[in-house]
């Protein structure tokens, strides 16, 4: 609940609905990618290819993340 009231918070009035439209989508699609990604490295290596999987999903976000992080400073000076 506390994620929800921030992204609504943060978005402009007229956004606020597509963006907390957004957050539902990616919670659920998250959701539902990481199960069929579990089952295939499960599938594929075991147990052990689980966590690989989450480390690798993990360091790409990461990466996402810092990469818009930057583009976005870059527009704002």
């Amino acid at each position: 609940p506390a994620i929800l009231a921030t992204v609504g918070d943060g978005a402009v009035l007229e956004r606020r609905g597509s963006a907390m439209g957004l957050y539902s989508v990616m919670l659920s699609g998250g959701s539902a990618v990481g199960t069929l990604v579990a089952g295939v490295a499960h599938s594929a290596s075991g147990l052990t290819g689980i966590f690989e999987a989450a480390i690798a999903i993990f360091f790409v976000s990461c990466v996402a993340s810092l990469v818009l992080s930057l583009r976005a400073r870059r527009k704002e000076g």
